[in-house]
């Protein structure tokens, strides 16, 4: 996770979990260098860790235990990244032109330095994710005209074949947030989407988070999150932060924990 717990930047901690999801002793900080450090993802094999520095303006990897930091590429990027194997990072391209925007899907090799452009997504900041058990790209975009914040606006989750481009409707879902920290989460085997949509209580808008199955079916709600959700590798519990601590919530016993 990205936190300041010790210095000015932004770095990446890590902090070891039991079988359950408990924290086990206190945040270690991975990153050592003075830059900026944003958006890490772990490789599917557990043994690397890619992120964004200096603000965006170049990726590096370092080893799982915070060794052997190293840039990867120069290159301004947008939002996350993650990975599509255990070489393969994946990360959106910001164009240049008068209004830098991001560009289409990427991929990036951590052995060869090699780039490659796979599929195009919709320009702006929205969230995506890869779900390697699909080879699809999920990502969502606000439905046009149908308004926007608390307020019936409607998003689409979307996914997008990385080998033939194919995008298909993956669900209509009211007043889903659509930005970068919270957005939806797909469980690894694809067979449910965690996502946040916002809630209007007086003058008050919270998010909310909800847990359904990937073709709508069980929408229910979890709980009021502060950030991002990801799924366990397994895909049964989610993890969130809320009441300033990491939460778990288990999709099978539908139990909740600090």
């Amino acid at each position: 996770f990205v936190g300041r717990v010790t210095t000015a930047e932004s770095d990446i901690y890590r902090i070891n979990l039991d079988a359950t999801g408990r924290a086990l002793g206190a945040p270690a900080r991975l990153t050592q260098d003075t830059r900026d450090n944003n958006w890490p993802s772990v490789s599917p094999d557990g043994k690397h860790v890619a992120y964004t520095y200096d603000f965006n303006r170049g990726i590096a990897v370092m080893t799982a235990d915070g060794a052997a930091e190293r840039p990867l590429q120069v290159v301004r990027t947008r939002g996350p990244i993650d990975w599509r194997s255990a070489d393969d990072v994946l990360f959106r391209r910001v164009t240049e032109g008068p209004v830098p925007n991001a560009g289409p899907l990427s991929s990036l090799n951590i052995k060869t330095g090699a780039v490659q452009t796979l599929v195009e997504l919709p320009a702006g900041v929205i969230p995506w994710q890869y779900v390697a058990s699909k080879n699809e790209v999920f990502y969502a975009v606000p439905v046009p005209g149908a308004g926007r914040g608390a307020s019936g606006a409607k998003a689409e989750l979307r996914a997008k074949s990385i080998t033939t481009g194919a995008d298909r409707v993956v669900a209509q879902i009211t007043d889903m947030v659509t930005t970068l920290d919270f957005g939806f989460r797909v469980s690894p085997d694809g067979a449910h989407v965690a996502y946040t949509r916002w809630v209007k209580t007086g003058n008050a808008t919270r998010p909310e988070l909800h847990l359904m199955t990937i073709d709508g079916q069980g929408d229910r709600v979890i709980a009021q999150p502060e950030g991002s959700v990801d799924w366990s590798s397994d895909g049964r519990r989610l993890l969130y932060f809320a009441e300033n601590s990491l939460k778990v919530f288990d999709a099978v016993s539908g139990q909740s924990w600090s």
